[in-house]
């Protein structure tokens, strides 16, 4: 049985969610947006979450999750936000009951499987390429028959509208995939960025449909950011755009994104293609050996000397960034 709460926005219970959030996480105070998304899945409601980027959207799941006696299931687009929710979530929050089922674990994602079968995890992150997989199902099966799965949490849910109809097959099967194999759940879909087209084809995947259970934050305007787009005649002349913003404000004595060890900022230039990501890593590398990493979605240990602050430039393809927990980024780069 889910537990289904009866709570208000009203300030005795916010209280009482203030206090569980302090014991459970070190936080006195909820961000804007992020109590009413908690509440309206604590009474039982699906529901789609919006929340500005950077709003705290992880918490809310993960808050969810210990107030259920159940399994919480969060499938995310990319490995690299797996991997740091998960690292977030076990060495941060010190929640041990969680499992990640990637091929980048040394333990096959069958052997994970097979674990999460006696081992009872409060979470279990997968991306949604894992529904398709037949021992996956089994256990999905296995737990619905005894009610043990409480809430499915779509993280960057817009995933499953744009992808889903541009590239990502797994993702345009993924809601009928659920509600075959999993029974007696709740849904929460959360993300930052989600026109009204995609919110309507959302209601249809995952068949929300009541208004209220459409939840924004007031704001989603985010007035500390700065866009500038440069428009280049050739591939020559982006290239050398390229060279010239970093080589001005990222290797010069001023050093405009890093600051010393105890404070440093990091830069993530983002590139289409893995081949040019390569090209261009080893053209600055040779120059600045000691502070540029890569990541193209399965070398884990670049991700982790970024993230760490060993290096404080990451020259990535879209396999990395959506949802990562880095605050200390100060500038992206889109080359191409």
């Amino acid at each position: 049985i889910i537990i289904k709460y009866t709570i208000k926005n009203e300030e005795k219970y916010i209280l009482i969610l203030e206090r569980l959030l302090s014991e459970f996480f070190g936080f006195y105070k909820f961000r804007q947006g992020q109590i009413e998304i908690l509440i309206n899945t604590l009474n039982g409601n699906n529901t789609i979450g919006i929340l500005t980027t950077s709003g705290g959207k992880s918490l809310i799941y993960q808050y969810a999750s210990l107030m259920q006696p159940k399994i919480t299931i969060v499938v995310d687009p990319i490995v690299s936000l797996i991997n740091d929710q998960y690292s977030k979530i076990v060495n941060q929050f010190d929640i041990t009951r969680v499992k990640k089922i990637t091929y980048e674990n040394s333990l096959s994602p069958r052997y994970i499987i097979e674990q999460i079968y006696d081992d009872f995890p409060i979470l279990v992150f997968s991306t949604p390429e894992r529904f398709q997989d037949a021992l996956f199902r089994d256990w999905l099966i296995a737990q619905s028959i005894n009610s043990n799965i409480g809430l499915i949490v779509l993280d960057e849910v817009h995933c499953l509208s744009e992808w889903g109809h541009d590239f990502r097959i797994a993702y345009l099967m993924l809601s009928h995939t659920i509600n075959t194999y999993c029974s007696n759940f709740q849904y929460l879909g959360l993300t930052a960025t989600a026109a009204i087209n995609v919110i309507k084809d959302l209601q249809v995947e995952l068949g929300i449909y009541e208004k209220e259970n459409i939840v924004f934050s007031r704001k989603l305007q985010r007035d500390n950011l700065t866009f500038r787009i440069y428009n280049s005649k050739s591939y020559v002349e982006m290239n050398d755009f390229l060279s010239n913003i970093l080589e001005r404000n990222y290797f010069n004595e001023n050093y405009t994104f890093k600051l010393p060890n105890d404070d440093p900022k990091g830069t993530i230039v983002f590139f289409k293609e893995k081949d040019t990501l390569m090209t261009k890593y080893y053209e600055f590398s040779s120059k600045y050996p000691n502070e540029i990493a890569f990541y193209y979605g399965d070398n884990k240990e670049q991700q982790d000397a970024f993230m760490n602050n060993n290096k404080t430039l990451l020259f990535s393809t879209k396999a990395f960034g959506m949802g990562i927990d880095k605050p200390n980024v100060r500038a992206t780069v889109h080359f191409g």
